[in-house]
């Protein structure tokens, strides 16, 4: 399996701007035979954690808001790791959502938040994922620090 790690200039508050950026990264990859891109922490609408901004772009993903987005990645062969800003029952997450043909396959929220992220809620679950025979897991950013969250991806 290719995988595609997504390097992007931060995109703050754009979320057309930001699809627009995941539909060129994925024209590229069809061209370089990629199977799985994954995008950055919080990419779909910036990685800014103050509360202002978070509770201003934060997406339900179950949302006909958020249906727009997806329907706009419907067309994307590759199957995506999308971190974005989540909103689910009053709290905020720092998400990696699994994504493929427009639809939601899952999403891994981040269990280890830094001080600086508090307007964030833990998760507290690792979800594992398949695609194309091949399983995996997701830690986010400062996760890696943390054996834990590695141990329980595997176990998973």
């Amino acid at each position: 399996m290719r995988i595609g790690a997504c390097q992007t200039r931060e995109i703050l508050g754009d979320v057309e701007a930001a699809v627009t950026v995941i539909q060129g990264f994925a024209e590229r990859a069809d061209a370089a035979g990629v199977e799985l891109l994954l995008f950055p922490e919080c990419f779909l609408q910036g990685y800014l954690v103050t509360g202002q901004h978070v509770h201003r772009h934060a997406f339900d993903v179950r949302s006909t808001e958020f249906a727009a987005v997806l329907a706009r990645l419907a067309g994307i062969r590759q199957m995506l790791v999308l971190g974005l800003i989540e909103r689910w029952r009053g709290r905020y997450y720092n998400t990696a959502l699994v994504v493929t043909g427009g639809r939601v396959v899952g999403g891994y929220r981040k269990t280890f938040l830094t001080g600086g992220e508090s307007v964030f809620t833990a998760g507290d679950t690792y979800p594992v994922f398949t695609y194309e025979g091949v399983r995996f897991g997701i830690n986010i950013c400062y996760d890696t620090q943390f054996p834990q969250a590695a141990a329980a991806v595997a176990a998973g």
